[in-house]
């Protein structure tokens, strides 16, 4: 009965855990889908997995969260059906990786990228 019990808990614990890194895993894989050619609805789909992960408790804090939104935003304000449709892009996309600048995590290591990204926007 212990060992059911702790496998149910162990399970629990991971499901937990997926789900709250599931947000930065849509964004990532729609910046992705983008450069494979899946057009502008698979950043559309990231957009909306990034409002939820700035706002979770889980996710609103992490350094991934931040990274990918603004480079999400960047390539958003570059795509020409899209930057009107969300002509704050550029924006969003130096908020994103400010707020990366101040959570200031020494275990993220794209720090290259994410400078460059944000002198692009």
């Amino acid at each position: 009965m212990k060992k059911i019990t702790f496998a149910l808990l162990l399970a629990g614990a991971f499901g937990t855990a997926t789900a709250q890194d599931g947000n930065n895993i849509c964004v990532f894989n729609a910046i992705k889908n983008y450069g494979e050619g899946g057009g502008g609805a698979a950043l559309e789909d990231g957009i909306k997995c990034s409002d939820e992960a700035i706002v979770n408790e889980k996710t609103a804090n992490v350094s991934k969260t931040w990274f990918y939104r603004g480079n999400l935003f960047t390539v958003v304000a570059t795509d020409k059906d899209l930057k009107g449709k969300h002509p704050e892009a550029c924006l969003e996309a130096s908020k994103a990786f400010t707020k990366l600048n101040a959570i200031a995590d020494p275990k993220f290591k794209d720090w290259e990228d994410a400078n460059r990204y944000l002198d692009a926007v």
